[in-house]
This record gives C-alpha cells, sequence and structure tokens, in this order.
C-alpha cells in the first residue's frame, strides 16, 4: 500500500468507524423504542383473548396462539438485532477511541476530507501540565 492510499485510510477510518458506530446504535435504539410502543398493547391484546378463550375453546387455535407466535418472532427478532449490531457499534467504536488518541492524522497529513471535518477532527488531545 503506497503512503497516498495509507494517509486516506488513516484520514477516514476513524470518521467511518464513527459513522458505523452512530448507525448500529440507533438501529439497536429503534428496535428498542419499536418495542417498548406496542408492548402494552401486545399484553392487552393477550389478556383480551384470554378472556374469550376461558369462554370459546376455538379462540385458543386460532386466535391466542397465533398471536403469542407472533409476539415470540418479534422478540426473536429484537434479540438478533441486539445479538448483530452490538457487537458492531462496540467494535466500531473502540476503533474510534483508538482512531481518535494514536491514528488520527496531524495538521497537513488530512487526505480526502472536507475541510470543516478537519478542523472539527485536528485538535489535539495534550492536556495541559498541571
Amino acid at each position: 500500500m503506497t503512503s497516498g492510499r495509507f494517509a486516506g485510510v488513516r484520514s477516514w477510518l476513524g470518521i467511518t468507524a464513527a459513522a458505523i458506530a452512530i448507525l448500529s446504535g440507533g438501529w439497536m435504539a429503534a428496535e428498542f423504542v419499536r418495542a417498548k410502543s406496542v408492548e402494552s398493547a401486545d399484553k392487552a391484546r393477550i389478556e383480551a383473548l384470554k378472556e374469550r378463550a376461558r369462554t370459546d375453546g376455538t379462540i385458543h387455535k386460532t386466535l391466542l396462539q397465533p398471536e403469542f407466535d407472533r409476539q415470540r418472532e418479534a422478540m426473536a427478532r429484537r434479540h438478533r438485532v441486539y445479538r448483530a449490531a452490538g457487537p458492531v457499534a462496540l467494535v466500531s467504536l473502540a476503533v474510534f477511541l483508538a482512531w481518535v488518541r494514536w491514528f488520527r492524522p496531524g495538521p497537513g497529513q488530512w487526505v480526502g476530507t472536507p475541510r470543516a471535518l478537519q478542523s472539527l477532527l485536528g485538535g489535539t488531545l495534550d492536556h495541559p501540565s498541571t
């Protein structure tokens, strides 16, 4: 890999990692919000079907069991999202933090990034000595 390509990768690595962390975190948050928004309605639907099933035996097979299956599948989908997006978010966040600390390009070493982004991410992390 030539030094020009390495400089481009070095310039975009942290930005890409941050974007991936934000996207996967947003995906998990959206799944959580969606689940919480339908949780009370699902519980109410199950309770109403249980009441109806006490008087009508066919309700259990035709309505109650499919509703249980639908809710179980929705929970399994949410868990699959968490298992997929969680590690991606953690790894990309770790890559971003390592990039900020050790691999971020210095002044004049940025390749292919907008100037506003360079000024935002180009600050120093050195703390003044006390």
